[in-house]
């Protein structure tokens, strides 16, 4: 059962205080995994917390395995693909529950867990009501579906009390394309959701010898990793032209795609010198195993992974837009070039295979960046704060 309301008592002064109860409304276990563990082991110690998230089938449920002990998981019908009468259902499910359990804080991420999670808790006037902008689905769409899915949008800001938002460019962009005025966005510190361990994201070179040992790949090759979901708007099928033009030109380089794969867009039997590993919750050590990072993607909110691998001393190649512009900065951490562009991959590419100087400069520059502005606790220590600062508010 989903925890009620519960009191507990000051040790130092005998009072009772009623614990707040706070949900998270998420469509995907994979992000209450990368993004939320550090930040409700800390919400657990002062709120009662329940995770409404898409998990409906088992393997989805063991997908969240980061939780907390204390936290409640409650699995919805939720999923990303619009629905209409399945995402109506998950409204009515969401509202009975904000109901039934006095929750006073509201906190989604993910497009249509903000749609629906922000209706749900409107319609049952909980009193602190935020989500969290991650990027936008329709940057690439046009026609109806584009003004459909920004619309959306536009309503989950309305019915919202409060708009996080994981990046300053993220922000120009949505006051750009009108879905609200600039007042009503704002950015944690630096940007990201949840920052980064830095104690677990670090070089390691036994690390680095043990995995490249597993995958069969040797101390002199240069590795060129990329992490995240394998798609099309990732840039993937740009990275895999990319890699086989430096193959061609007879650069000993291999490349390591770490992520749940879609469609398929990895050719089978799999190219030369490329090596595939699925969904992992261990992605440091690959990181660690690496020696440049690539994220070519066609849209960001902010690019999280980029911070993780600058962590672990990587110097990035990536895609111009906003979001990453935010997570690495252009001839200080790494190399941008313009989306959807092979060439200029390659190009990028060649000077940090090429010069092992500027890959340390860039990837010393990196980590130094990723300790001072986005550790993770930084980013917990600021989310407190701003619940903390609403729920007053609202008293």
């Amino acid at each position: 059962m989903p925890p009620q309301t519960k009191i507990s008592t000051d040790p130092a002064t005998g009072q009772n205080h009623v614990r707040p109860n706070v949900a998270l409304i998420i469509t995907s276990p994979f992000a209450v995994n990368g993004f939320w563990a550090s930040h409700l082991d800390a919400l657990r110690k002062f709120y009662n917390v329940s995770v409404l998230v898409n998990a409906v089938d088992q393997q989805l449920k063991d997908v969240v395995t980061k939780v907390p002990p204390g936290v409640t998981v409650i699995p919805l019908n939720l999923r990303r693909e619009i629905n209409p009468l399945d995402d109506l259902r998950a409204l009515l499910a969401i509202r009975r529950f904000l109901i039934d359990n006095n929750v006073l804080v509201v906190i989604t991420m993910t497009p249509k867990a903000g749609l629906t999670g922000m209706l749900a808790a409107r319609w049952a006037n909980v009193p602190v009501r935020m989500h969290w902008f991650t990027g936008q689905v329709w940057v690439n769409r046009t026609g109806w579906m584009r003004h459909l899915l920004k619309s959306t949008d536009r309503v989950t800001v309305r019915a919202s009390t409060a708009c996080l938002v994981d990046s300053h460019t993220q922000v120009d962009f949505l006051v750009q394309e009108n879905i609200a005025p600039r007042s009503r966005f704002e950015v944690l510190g630096s940007g990201s959701v949840s920052g980064v361990d830095c104690n677990k994201f670090a070089p390691d070179a036994e690390t680095r010898r043990e995995v490249r040992a597993e995958l069969g790949i040797g101390d002199e090759e240069i590795v060129m990793v990329f992490a995240g979901r394998v798609n099309r708007e990732k840039g993937v099928p740009e990275l895999l032209e990319a890699f086989a033009r430096l193959k061609t030109a007879g650069h000993r380089v291999r490349l390591l795609i770490v992520g749940p794969e879609e469609n398929q867009v990895v050719p089978r039997p799999l190219p030369d010198g490329v090596v595939m590993v699925g969904y992992t919750q261990s992605l440091h050590r690959y990181l660690k195993a690496s020696d440049i990072f690539c994220l070519p993607s066609h849209r960001e909110g902010f690019g999280l992974v980029l911070i993780e691998a600058g962590a672990c001393g990587l110097p990035a190649i990536a895609s111009r837009i906003y979001g990453i512009t935010d997570a690495m900065v252009d001839g200080v951490t790494g190399l941008l070039h313009t989306a959807g562009d092979p060439a200029g991959i390659v190009a990028n590419a060649e000077r940090l295979i090429e010069n092992p100087a500027l890959r340390r400069q860039f990837g010393n520059a990196a980590r130094a960046r990723a300790l001072n502005e986005f550790s993770s606790k930084r980013l917990t220590d600021l989310l407190l704060d701003r619940i903390a600062s609403l729920l007053k508010s609202v008293a």
